[in-house]
């Protein structure tokens, strides 16, 4: 029998969310070191560094949201509440390292408004700090969302025995 004729119809949920649930590893993985390596080696008390480091971090968070996004998806199929409760701690975590990046942030804006009387290069500037600070609202709000919703996903788990009895009618 080959291949081609082994798969017809569609493609199962399970298998589907796991196919979702590797990529998103894949995604966490490659975006998650990506942000990771902008914080290496550390720099604090560099006023540059910390500004520079902190919008580059904040525009890979995207693809490291994805990935979690996808791989709570994963996790949610498993009808476990354990690894949605770590998935949640997780999102708590996010939401926590964002803040404090961003009070980090808030003490480098005015410094680099008033180093920069280029006009370009100023536009430049302002576009960066625009965009980050919509980015350091969205994330925490879109983490502890994220928390939330798996904390509560965690609560629903329906015990495997009590499965089993809806299963059977019983």
């Amino acid at each position: 029998m080959n291949r081609s004729s082994e798969h017809r119809g569609p493609i199962h949920g399970r298998a589907l969310w796991t196919l979702f649930g590797w990529t998103g590893v894949l995604f966490l993985l490659v975006a998650g070191g990506d942000v990771l390596l902008t914080w290496i080696p550390t720099d604090f008390g560099n006023r540059e560094w910390e500004f520079g480091t902190i919008t580059a971090s904040f525009n890979g968070l995207l693809s490291v949201t994805f990935g979690m996004v996808m791989i709570l998806g994963w996790l949610a199929q498993g009808n476990r509440a354990l690894p949605l409760r770590i998935a949640a701690w997780a999102f708590v975590l996010m939401g926590v390292l964002v803040l404090a990046a961003t009070a980090l942030y808030w003490t480098n804006v005015p410094l680099a408004l008033n180093a920069v009387e280029d006009s370009p290069v100023r536009v430049g500037l302002v576009k960066a700090v625009v965009k980050t600070v919509l980015q350091s609202v969205a994330f925490p709000v879109a983490f502890f969302f994220l928390a939330r919703t798996s904390f509560r996903w965690g609560r629903a788990v329906v015990p495997r025995e009590e499965h089993a009895n809806v299963i059977l009618g019983v």
